[in-house]
């Protein structure tokens, strides 16, 4: 006779996407640190059976072969080492990342548990996978199906009833590729990937369509420019031009490239200078497959105004498809450190117009984002808000702002998408730590409340999870 393992299912709640997909992060937590009762040994268990590099590439494409094809980037992030559960924020918690794995022992039949987002269970906890640490993964349950299958939970997909999915309740054999039907579920709630802003309002796919990196007025080099953009997809090239500083005659000095995707995507990123004739003077490829900082110097001469930036990925790959950020840095007047520039790179910035970077690289603990000064302090003077392409049920709208006096009181309308939407989730929170505690409204075209329920990011209301477990071997009697 044949004999299988029955199906055993943990309390999980699926089909809720996280507040921002767009922004997420992953760590790995450092051996010993705490899971309840238990420590993690994800370092010295994987590390026995494959090569570091090898490892985590593998868990990190795990999450990028769904995130490629929908609107969601997940930035590496190192860990800290504290306790699992460690009350903090579910989303963009410093100390971590959104999703930390480890390991640990496990009873035999399971091969990984996760944590899938719950608005209603929210916490530190969401979004962790814990692997079994007596298994190698090297042999018959292979690494990278286990974690795509793990990866699929964290981004909020039930189990598939497709024994060819790897969302297939069992490990029943390595996968490596997501079928349609995952596909649609995963952009059923994060929407497709999208074009970014510069490539929707006109495509900077050639030296000759560049996107011109904005100045702020008056500019002097003394604060590097910077510029946020999204490869998204495979065959995606994004150019940029930008313009000396042209007091003084000009700039002539050496000038720093930076590209960032490092806590940002796990795109594996490629930046070429090239001069006004498109020659290329530098360049720079990652081998990271975590994102990276690729930094390039070269020497701006006096003849030469404006130059230009290629950014690319080198390979095909799912590594080729994330966001990134970039900033140049007039060496010879820059007055802005390392860390600030890095700061700004990482943080929401893209919708920052060129004096406001200006002011954040120069003090970005006072800068307010966009401030309206008491434009939109009424439902009849909202602002709206909404993508420059046309937007259905899947989309995301985003605006960043500042409340920057006591009676400051900002609205923005929008408009839902002409297909019928059951539910409609808006995620509120501040950027800093300066202690705004922000709160919400909503209102009908009619400016009539709508009924709507709260539920913190923050909170430690318990969690739920689901295993992963493999199919037992048939035995004969």
């Amino acid at each position: 006779m044949l004999e299988s393992l029955e199906c055993r299912r943990m309390l999980a709640t699926y089909g809720n996407p996280w507040p921002d997909g767009s922004r997420m992060t992953l760590s790995f937590a450092p051996d010993t640190t705490p899971i309840s009762s238990l420590n993690s040994s994800i370092f010295s268990s994987l590390d026995s059976a494959l090569p570091r590099v090898s490892w985590q590439t593998k868990i990190a494409q795990a999450f990028q072969r769904w995130a490629v094809h929908t609107d969601v980037n997940v930035g590496f992030r190192n860990d800290s080492g504290l306790r699992f559960g460690t009350p903090g924020f579910t989303l963009g918690d410093p100390r971590f990342g959104d999703v930390r794995i480890a390991a640990h022992a496990m009873s035999p039949e399971v091969l990984a548990i996760s944590v899938p987002y719950d608005p209603a269970r929210s916490g530190t906890l969401t979004g962790d996978v814990f692997l079994n640490s007596t298994y190698p993964f090297n042999g018959t349950y292979d690494l990278f199906s286990v974690m795509l299958h793990e990866a699929g939970h964290v981004f909020g997909l039930d189990h598939s009833a497709d024994p060819d999915s790897p969302m297939f309740d069992r490990f029943n054999n390595p996968k490596t590729l997501l079928t349609s039907s995952d596909i649609q579920d995963v952009r059923a709630l994060y929407g497709d990937r999208l074009p970014d802003r510069h490539d929707i309002a006109g495509s900077n796919d050639t030296l000759g369509n560049a996107t011109v990196i904005e100045r702020p007025n008056s500019y002097d080099g003394s604060t590097p420019l910077a510029v946020f953009g999204d490869l998204t997809a495979g065959t995606d090239v994004d150019f940029y031009k930008f313009t000396k500083p042209t007091d003084d005659n000009g700039y002539v000095g050496p000038v720093t490239v930076r590209l960032q995707t490092s806590g940002i995507s796990l795109m594996q990123p490629s930046v070429q200078v090239l001069d006004s004739a498109g020659t290329q003077i530098a360049s720079a490829v990652s081998s990271s497959f975590l994102g990276d900082v690729l930094t390039v110097t070269f020497q701006a001469e006096g003849d030469e105004s404006d130059y230009y930036l290629r950014m690319d990925s080198p390979d095909g790959n799912d590594f080729a498809i994330g966001r990134y950020s970039a900033a140049v840095v007039f060496n010879g007047r820059n007055t802005v450190n390392d860390l600030t520039i890095e700061s700004v790179l990482t943080g929401p910035y893209e919708s920052a117009d060129a004096e406001t970077l200006r002011a954040l690289f120069l003090s970005a603990d006072s800068v307010f984002i966009n401030p309206d000064i008491g434009q939109d302090n009424t439902i009849g003077t909202a602002k709206s808000i909404g993508l420059v392409a046309p937007h259905d049920s899947r989309s995301t709208l985003e605006e960043f702002a500042s409340i920057h006096t006591t009676s400051d009181v900002d609205y923005v309308q929008f408009a839902t998408p002409q297909s019928s939407v059951n539910t409609l989730t808006i995620t509120l929170w501040s950027t800093d730590a300066r202690g705004l505690i922000p709160s919400l409204q909503v209102y009908s075209a009619a400016g009539s409340p709508v009924a709507m329920s709260i539920v913190p990011l923050a909170s430690s209301l318990g969690m739920s999870t689901d295993s992963y477990r493999h199919q037992e071997p048939s035995r004969s009697h």
